[in-house]
């Protein structure tokens, strides 16, 4: 039986990666998206306070910046959660800022006479539940990197999680960040777990596929993005079945239910968006053409789509070596304001750590992680074999979606972090069991 110190230090180093993360909340540099989640949270009190859901809804045209158009294309999970914070608060819906919250064609200084930007309490309340989502992330990162490292890999995924300057600046503000890597990552998790249980015990608690649909439906509910980690929890599924040879007269009835599980995520998550519910197959057509108008309209204000080499450069770049991005707008940086929230930012010493030696280490053990996932998907032990399918296959996908990219925008490359970081917690479980075994 192991020392129940061993568990307290454990515990100790997630409660403290929690509250460094909530620490910094209210000195994160201002973003104009977080307006725009600000204003648009007044759904919630048109839904839930005035229960005029019908309200709502959405049907074309899709005009852009109007309501319509906005409930359409963003999620609800953080809009409702900032709301309901308000309201728990309690703030008013007239205090919020007006519609739509932000006018990216305006100047930063246009926006703040047309009174978009919250005061500094307003918005550190509405930071509040990305900053508790993200803090609660934490957890599943331990868990899973546990899996696959045992507590030291753990503990290792945990802090450099925790203190990726990239992470922590998107998921401390008032956008959609801090829920899609909490219940991404949640997704991820129970995923690993229904895979290890039929591993070792042929099937899983039903209880277990319950929550994973819930996780990845509020995934998508969150950020359509998330589809990336809805895709990865049930190809994970899939690739640690196949790792084990199961049977074909077993993997058909298994793929049944996948499939399954797969149509309910699909379903719940229509249920969860209010926009879609004004005839569902019709809005989700809406939903990627009009997604699709907004790529090109972003890709066109900024120079063009990024060739596969400038993709590969970006992959390794953006997320693991380059400063963090505090504006995507390139004439955010001419403003005296903005500039001077960065400088107070990393001056208090809660922005984690910079890239560097630091970078190349972690890739390092990522790649040494990588390798000894692949011995482990050969090795004895069912569940291991099905963690490092699954943690391979999930990797797999976060690349692919991380190359199809078409804008090196850092916070498009967030899902790809921890599960770098997952694979880099296995590295040290290998190397000592290669030097125990050499002994």
């Amino acid at each position: 039986m192991r020392p129940i110190w061993r568990y307290g230090i454990d515990a100790l180093v997630i409660a403290a990666a929690m509250l460094y993360i909530v620490a910094g909340m209210p000195l994160a540099t201002f973003h104009g998206d977080e307006a725009m989640q600000i204003a648009m949270s007044a759904d919630y009190w048109r839904g839930v306070v005035d229960g005029d859901w019908g309200a709502l809804t959405t049907a074309p045209p899709y005009l852009v910046d109007s309501e319509s158009y906005l409930r359409l294309i963003n999620g609800s999970v953080n809009r409702y959660t900032i709301g309901l914070t308000w309201h728990l608060a309690g703030y008013a819906r007239e205090q919020l800022p007006p519609m739509p919250g932000w006018q990216w064609a305006l100047s930063y200084t246009d926006n703040i006479g047309l009174g978009f930007r919250p005061d500094q309490a307003l918005l550190t309340l509405s930071r509040l539940p990305s900053t508790v989502f993200l803090a609660l992330s934490v957890l599943f990162v331990y868990a899973l990197g546990h899996f696959g490292g045992g507590r030291v890999g753990a503990v290792i995924a945990t802090c450099l999680y925790a203190l990726n300057p990239s992470i922590l600046l998107n998921g401390r503000r008032a956008m959609q960040e801090g829920a899609l890597l909490c219940l991404g990552l949640c997704a991820l998790w129970i995923a690993a777990h229904i895979a290890r249980q039929r591993a070792t015990r042929g099937r899983a608690a039903p209880t277990a596929w319950i929550i994973l649909i819930a996780a990845c439906a509020l995934t998508l509910a969150n950020k359509h993005s998330g589809a990336a980690f809805v895709a990865a929890a049930f190809m994970g599924i899939a690739a640690a079945e196949w790792i084990r040879r199961v049977y074909i007269r077993r993997i058909v009835p298994f793929m049944a239910r996948l499939i399954g599980a797969g149509a309910a995520v699909l379903a719940l998550f229509v249920v969860l968006s209010p926009a879609l519910w004004n005839d569902p197959s019709a809005r989700l057509r809406d939903l990627l053409m009009v997604r699709a108008e907004l790529l090109d309209m972003q890709v066109t204000v900024n120079g063009g789509a990024l060739t596969l080499p400038e993709r590969l450069n970006a992959i390794i770049t953006q997320p693991f070596f380059a400063l963090p991005i505090h504006y995507e707008a390139a004439f955010w940086g001419e403003e005296p304001d903005i500039l001077d929230e960065i400088e107070r930012y990393h001056a208090a010493g809660l922005s984690g750590f910079y890239p560097g030696v630091l970078a190349l280490l972690v890739l390092g053990l990522a790649a040494a992680g990588i390798v000894s996932l692949i011995g482990a998907m050969r090795g004895r032990r069912l569940e291991q074999r099905a963690y490092a399918g699954g943690l391979l296959m999930t990797l797999c996908v976060m690349i692919g979606v991380s190359l199809a990219s078409p804008l090196a925008w850092q916070r498009y490359y967030l899902p790809l972090l921890p599960v770098v970081y997952l694979c880099a917690a296995c590295a040290p479980r290998a190397f000592w069991h290669a030097f125990d075994h050499d002994a």
